[in-house]
């Protein structure tokens, strides 16, 4: 058990894992928030501490906890790593590979907003086209159409309204 260790240091050694493994545990566990890969990280900790033999007492817990803590931040890693992993094969191939037909998709999500605009009737229509490509406020649409603010805001209202229940359930990969 002692490889690496002089001779008459096992004692050392056991006195140092019964005053630290404990704490060392507690402190990984703050980090992974799991247990068993705790108790994994300090069972690595002081298996890496065996193969330091040059290490001076006074030095060796301040060293188990930079060991442990590093460990910890690697299983972590890895964790995410192999998440990101799982997620990408739950997905599918498609999630590899960019969206290569997101310009059609876009030239038909247009053609079918501009159908719906159509169906508008002309004051709602007028009132959507001001708004949203001509980018007026509702103040300044009511001042060149002459009318209320009301208006114009009941009018743009009921064009969002109707072209929601147009372009309801409309689905580009159908």
């Amino acid at each position: 058990m002692t490889r690496g260790w002089h001779p008459g240091t096992s004692a050392e050694l056991e006195q140092l894992y019964r005053q630290e493994a404990q704490r060392l545990h507690y402190f990984v566990l703050g980090v992974l928030r799991d247990s068993q890969g705790a108790a994994d990280v300090v069972q690595i900790a002081f298996a890496r501490l065996l193969e330091q033999p040059e290490l001076d007492a006074a030095a060796r817990r301040s060293w188990l906890y930079k060991v442990a803590y590093r460990e910890a931040l690697d299983q972590l890693r890895r964790r995410r790593r192999q998440g990101r992993m799982h997620r990408r094969k739950a997905q599918g191939p498609a999630a590899d590979n960019p969206d290569v037909d997101a310009p059609l998709v876009q030239q038909e999500l247009v053609a079918q907003v501009q159908a719906a605009l159509e169906t508008l009737p002309e004051p709602q229509r007028r009132v959507v086209h001001m708004r949203i490509y001509q980018g007026k406020t509702f103040a300044a649409i009511a001042q060149e159409l002459g009318v209320p603010l009301g208006t114009v805001l009941g009018r743009m209202h009921a064009a969002v309204k109707k072209l929601r229940r147009s372009l309801r359930g409309w689905n580009p990969r159908q």
